[in-house]
């Protein structure tokens, strides 16, 4: 059971600092693609 919860609680905090990572890591793909079509 301690396991169980031990994994479940890796897999929250994995998920709590990936994804953030991730979203934002697209939006600013996103944004410098905004940029680069505004500036040229």
């Amino acid at each position: 059971m301690n396991i169980a919860m031990i994994v479940l609680c890796v897999v929250i905090i994995f998920f709590l600092i990936i994804f953030p990572l991730i979203v934002s890591y697209k939006a600013e793909k996103k944004n410098e693609n905004d940029d680069f079509k505004s500036t040229n």
